[in-house]
């Protein structure tokens, strides 16, 4: 059934404006003539109509032009408005890039920083990259600082050498509670630390007892730092298998805690547990 409504015209902002072109064509195909007496100033306009169209365009719609934001200026604000979410988004990429992905750098104390002795003969060379990391613990106190890790580590260099006869610090690498890695034997010199796998991997030793205690989160994020350190010098193998030393050696090293936090880790593997 065709209704009659009242319709009240568009007012248009106070700086003069027309309707836009669309709403206009509607406006002709119902017959109403454009002129300037239907230029929209307030009249009533009186007609039969089926298309609600109309009455939401003239009543809610307020154009100003066809190119409501001014010459070009749309397409500038889209640029800044683009420019600025891609920022945003690279921002958070690269956030969790750092969150997720590479660790932090940790430092690398070297044998002459700990003040370590020379070894007492060339090291025959380890065959790079490696297969295996090794984790153990040192069982010895817990260290927190540059110079109570030090201090470990000349003690354990110690024991190695003149108790056990070898000839340098067992392990190729130490990590301590204050977030640092500790050279002992480096990269290239095949280790003393897990018998028949010496020569096919990298000793890292976590200072410290772990079999009630956690290692901190600062001495782990070291270690997963120095492993992706030696993959990244070629030095280990980036399909390497990361075992702890109680599944190549019956001790208990490197503790039941850290045991069972490396068993959480990339490339752990339990085929030897």
């Amino acid at each position: 059934m065709r209704t009659t409504r009242r319709i009240m015209s568009y007012r248009p902002p106070k700086w003069g404006v027309t309707l836009r072109p669309d709403v206009l064509l509607r406006v002709r195909s119902l017959g109403v003539p454009v002129t300037s007496s239907t230029h929209p100033r307030g009249q009533n306009l009186h007609h039969n109509y089926q298309d609600p169209f109309i009455e939401y365009s003239v009543k809610y719609l307020p154009e100003t032009s066809t190119d409501p934001c001014g010459f070009g200026s749309c397409a500038f604000r889209w640029a800044i408005g683009l420019s600025i979410v891609a920022l945003v988004v690279i921002a958070i990429a690269a956030s969790l890039v750092t969150t997720f992905g590479e660790k932090e750098k940790a430092e690398l104390v070297t044998r002459e920083q700990w003040g370590g002795l020379p070894p007492k003969h060339p090291a025959d060379n380890l065959t790079v990259p490696t297969p295996y990391v090794i984790i153990s613990h040192t069982a010895t106190d817990f260290c927190s600082t540059l110079e109570e890790c030090a201090a470990v580590v000349r003690s354990v260099q110690t024991y190695h050498m003149k108790s056990r006869n070898w000839w340098d610090i067992g392990y190729n690498f130490l990590v301590g509670g204050d977030g640092r890695a500790y050279e002992g034997r480096g990269w290239d010199a095949i280790g003393a630390h897990a018998k028949s796998y010496n020569n096919v991997s990298i000793g890292l030793s976590f200072i410290g007892t772990f079999i009630d205690v956690e290692p901190t989160e600062a001495q782990v994020n070291a270690a997963k730092w120095l492993i992706q350190e030696g993959v990244r010098l070629g030095k280990v193998d980036k399909d390497y298998v990361l075992l702890a030393h109680r599944q190549v050696s019956p001790t208990e090293s490197p503790g039941e805690k850290l045991f069972e936090m490396m068993k959480q880790w990339p490339h752990w593997s339990e085929l030897l547990s």
